[in-house]
């Protein structure tokens, strides 16, 4: 017998604060203690950001960035689903974010909430951040948002990179 119910508002999903043990093959699950839904596919659980009626449930907004950040890890990103991020009067760069834990696949969004004309840049596969942080970027390069943009990226465990989930720069 599932562990679900179905009514006349669709399916509740049990809600837990730990993963099962053994989940079984197209398991799904709501962990009540970070607010996402994850589900067991092929050995792995992918989570999905936000519960209810939208996919972005956790937005933060970190302190300006001032210099480069290296394997980037602003309070609350280990939960977050956005980073609303700015930046001083200079185009910044990011080499990498901290990954997730093993099994655990994530998407992140990172706006540019800084002023007119400065871009935040994503470098490809730079060493400025620990491997298993780093971007793998299109063509190799490296690739920036402009105010106003958002990139999505999500992890990818086989290569233990972060890879753009959209087309960005």
């Amino acid at each position: 017998m599932p562990d679900y119910q179905v009514n006349d508002n669709g399916i509740d999903f049990p809600s837990r604060t730990t993963d099962p043990s053994s989940p079984g093959e197209g398991t799904m699950w709501h962990r009540s203690d970070i607010n996402k839904f994850r589900y067991h596919l092929n050995g792995v659980i992918y989570e999905f950001p936000g519960v209810a009626n939208s996919l972005i449930q956790n937005i933060i907004t970190p302190p300006t960035l001032t210099a480069t950040a290296d394997d980037y890890n602003p309070t609350g990103f280990d939960t977050c689903d956005i980073i609303r991020q700015d930046i001083d009067t200079n185009n910044r760069q990011i080499t990498g974010l901290v990954a997730p834990p093993a099994g655990v696949n994530r998407v992140v969004g990172i706006n540019n909430i800084g002023p007119a004309g400065d871009d935040i840049r994503f470098m490809h596969n730079d060493a400025g951040s620990v491997a298993a942080n780093r971007f793998l970027l299109r063509d190799n390069g490296n690739r920036s948002i402009r105010p106003n943009e958002t990139a999505w990226f999500w992890y990818d465990h086989v290569d233990s990179r972060w890879k753009p989930f959209n087309r960005i720069g």
